[in-house]
């Protein structure tokens, strides 16, 4: 997967290809008209260099430093692995982790990473490839299931950098695996985060990926998921937008064999003086596919949130059946949402929906709760956690709690602050 005249990978060079046939984004752009995309001082932001010093050596089949519940936790600082642990379970299923931030892969993972960079619709999305810092690959066998969840963290940081990290799975025939990635930055940094994640399912496989994001208020996040799934596979995926100045996300599912099977959950919260613009694709290529979207956002007054879902359905592509949904919640005056699903059909055969909700929290809920003895901010939060609660189904359980407390977190600090 290597061009032979600059020893290049074929995916970063059809990804830089691209990246100068596309343009920037801009208002003329659907999905950019409602982010200020140009305002964003992208001269400021400088990268990690692509260097192999200071990198951990392969991960080694050991407990030690996991956390309770997972079957394997690997760290990137700043670009760099600096901590790796797999379980003895872990090891005994074949699956491999590498990094690939001192080299390019090839082979499979180089093929999967072209077929991202092929599909890029923008610059960004073109740009994240094309200049991707460091990464994880992670191949899992024909039937082999992870004992517990994988656990990445890219934790991102400096003053006025640019770090592009990307995580591509493989999941072969039958096998079974929880994945979850983590994204944050550090006190202080202003770091402008470009993620990709790129994903295949073999047939009759089933993948669980979690992405939580929380960087800090400095910070600006672009993300760019790319999954495909074939014959009977499933693959539930969450995204979870806790942090952040500016956030701009594009995910995109693509049902490409008969009977794959997606689920969709995402939350995010914008508060005073953020964005949010979320993007969502639940594509149907196939016959007797299905698809459920279900995402929810929490707004503050001065916060703006952008929910762009859509559903399409090739011509060939019968008996799909797919349902996509999205709720926010104004905190106050000042707080705005702008929800969009849509809809293109290709097919008569098939069972297409979506819905969409815009409104505050309920006052007779907060008076009940007030009769109960309930402080009014503990009202709020316990109704606000309930809002969300839906959203959180599908991740692993050993992970849940610390999701949980994020979005506590977050709520707690705006109702101190006056702003629910």
């Amino acid at each position: 997967m290597r061009n032979q005249n600059n020893g290049e990978p074929n995916y970063r060079l059809k990804a830089r290809e691209l990246f100068e046939a596309l343009p920037w984004p801009g208002p003329d752009i659907e999905a950019w008209r409602r982010s200020a995309f140009r305002k964003i001082p992208f001269d400021r932001y400088l990268p990690y260099a692509r260097g192999d010093t200071g990198e951990s050596p392969p991960p080694e089949h050991s407990a030690a430093g996991l956390p309770p519940g997972f079957s394997g936790r690997i760290v990137f600082e700043e670009g760099v692995m600096k901590e790796a642990a797999l379980s003895e379970g872990f090891g005994k299923t074949g699956a491999e982790p590498e990094s690939f931030r001192r080299s390019s892969p090839g082979g499979d993972v180089g093929r999967l990473l072209l077929r991202s960079a092929e599909a890029a619709e923008d610059r960004v999305q073109a740009w994240q490839i094309a200049e991707t810092t460091h990464g994880l690959s992670l191949r899992i066998p024909d039937r082999a299931v992870l004992p517990g969840p994988l656990l990445v963290e890219f934790r991102e940081g400096g003053v006025d950098t640019c770090a592009a990290p990307h995580i591509a799975i493989i999941l072969g025939e039958s096998a079974r695996a929880d994945v979850v990635v983590r994204v944050r930055t550090g006190e202080g940094a202003r770091t402008l985060v470009n993620f990709g994640a790129s994903v295949e399912t073999g047939r009759n496989g089933h993948l669980n990926f979690t992405l939580h994001q929380e960087i800090g208020s400095e910070s600006r996040f672009f993300s760019t998921v790319r999954a495909f799934l074939d014959a009977d596979s499933t693959l539930d995926f969450g995204e979870f937008h806790l942090g952040g100045l500016f956030v701009k996300t594009h995910s995109r599912v693509d049902c490409t064999a008969a009977g794959a099977s997606l689920r969709m959950f995402g939350a995010y919260i914008a508060d005073r003086g953020t964005h949010r613009d979320i993007g969502t694709v639940q594509g149907h290529r196939s016959v007797r596919g299905t698809s459920k979207a279900l995402y929810k956002g929490i707004v503050a007054p001065g916060g703006r949130a952008v929910y762009q879902g859509l559903i399409t359905v090739d011509e060939g592509a019968e008996k799909t059946d797919a349902y996509l949904s999205n709720r926010n919640i104004l905190l106050g005056t000042g707080a705005r949402a702008d929800s969009i699903p849509k809809l293109v059909i290709g097919n008569n055969d098939v069972r297409c929906t979506h819905g969409s909700t815009t409104g505050r929290l309920d006052p007779l809920q907060l008076f009940y709760l007030a009769s109960r003895g309930l402080p009014e901010k503990e009202a709020k939060k316990l109704l606000l956690a309930g809002f969300l609660g839906g959203t959180l189904e599908a991740v692993p359980g050993p992970y849940l709690p610390i999701l949980e407390d994020g979005f506590s977190d977050v709520v707690s600090r705006l109702l101190d602050a006056g702003e629910a």
